[in-house]
């Protein structure tokens, strides 16, 4: 898209009028250049859409994307939604979601993209079915869900590193048999909202070390470590 200088840029503008778009092939987005969704739009990426230094996009809309999206290059801004089910590769320097906007992770496995999350954005985590994600939880999101109705297998989520929820923190699993846990290990985790460990969800804490810290409230409808009548040590 353009020539990648300022005399050849193009502003690309999604609109509603158009209907839904679908992108099979390659979206290159050149230096200079802009791509917006405009809110209510609906743009479908199959094959890849593409940012480098220079250029921008801003998702007003839902970009639904079961191809790849390269967004670790020039600036990309989310307000409305990226619905993912394929892949995702970005950075805190080009990827931010601004308050409102939401990241749906809707696939198996895979990695949530490495952003700038403001603390009123929302990452979901939705498609996790057997196999656990690769990388992403280290990092400072806004508020974070983590419920997969499709589980077909017991997964445990464990960090890498430290992780901080600004906003409200939900873990559930699907039954009994298909539990969904969450475990530090030796990192710290803060949560600075509410808390609530679900329907088959489980906090597995563990004592190996780092700092748990929880400014909200929290509650208990699964196990937290094992116990489904936590006691709480505070102090």
């Amino acid at each position: 898209l353009g020539g990648g200088t300022a005399i050849t840029s193009v502003n690309l503008v999604f609109q509603t009028v158009t209907g839904a778009a679908t992108i099979s092939g390659t979206l290159a987005n050149s230096a200079f250049n802009s791509i917006t969704i405009n809110n209510g739009q609906t743009v479908n990426v199959t094959g890849s859409l593409t940012n480098v230094a220079g250029a921008s996009v801003l998702i007003n809309g839902t970009l639904s994307n079961s191809g790849t999206l390269l967004a670790n290059a020039g600036s990309i801004t989310v307000t409305g939604t990226i619905n993912n089910s394929g892949t995702v590769t970005g950075s805190p320097a080009n990827l931010s979601f601004a308050s409102g906007a939401t990241y749906i992770h809707n696939r198996n496995g895979g990695s949530v993209p490495s952003s700038t999350w403001d603390a009123a954005s929302s990452c979901n985590i939705s498609g996790l079915t057997n196999t656990a994600l690769t990388g992403g939880l280290t990092q400072t999101f806004g508020n974070l869900t983590i419920s997969c109705a499709g589980l077909t297998a017991p997964m445990t989520l464990t960090l890498t590193g430290a992780m901080i929820i600004q906003g409200n923190f939900i873990l559930q699993g699907t039954s009994p048999a298909n539990t969904l846990a969450m475990a530090p290990a030796a990192n710290n985790l803060t949560i600075a909202g509410t808390t609530l460990i679900d329907s088959y969800g489980e906090f597995r804490d563990a004592i190996a070390g780092g700092v748990n810290t929880f400014t909200g409230d929290i509650t208990v409808n699964g196990l937290w470590n094992n116990s489904n009548n936590p006691v709480f040590a505070i102090g």
